[in-house]
């Protein structure tokens, strides 16, 4: 037996370091696209253009442009030919569309969504974020009627 490992190891071996370089990448790329001007502000000139449009809104969102950000960095890390690569056992294949593909996707997505709340820093301009002096609203009160089951 020697003592170099077979191809097919090494690959195995690699999926889960692949994987999070993915998802940096697309925490990278949708942070890009919501949250920056990008290089020479073309980012910015492209949110203005798309304006209120499907695009433009999905451009604001980072959890919605996460979804479309992860699709072809989920395309290509699935792309590999080897009959034994890890996303086989999830039942990926050669189709563009397969369980094993929409749930890597789905999961880049939700590696950079959780990225983004691990690094988020209080934005002022993020729905989704409550912060600790706005007052909870209080529970609604119920009426008691004489004689009412209730």
């Amino acid at each position: 037996m020697s003592g170099a490992r077979d191809d097919t190891s090494a690959r195995t071996m690699a999926w889960p370091v692949a994987f999070a370089l993915c998802a940096l990448a697309t925490w990278r790329i949708t942070h890009l696209v919501v949250n920056e001007d990008g290089p020479g502000e073309v980012v910015l000139r492209v949110r203005r253009a798309a304006g209120s449009s499907a695009l433009g809104q999905a451009m604001d969102c980072f959890y919605c442009a996460s979804v479309w950000v992860a699709l072809p960095i989920a395309l290509t890390l699935t792309r590999g030919p080897a009959r034994t690569a890890p996303w086989r056992r999830f039942g990926a294949s050669r189709r563009v569309i397969s369980p094993g593909r929409v749930a890597i996707w789905l999961a880049l997505s939700g590696a950079a969504c959780l990225l983004e709340q691990a690094t988020r820093s209080g934005n002022a301009h993020d729905p989704y974020a409550l912060e600790a002096s706005e007052p909870r609203p209080a529970a609604p009160q119920r009426r008691v009627v004489p004689g009412a089951v209730t």
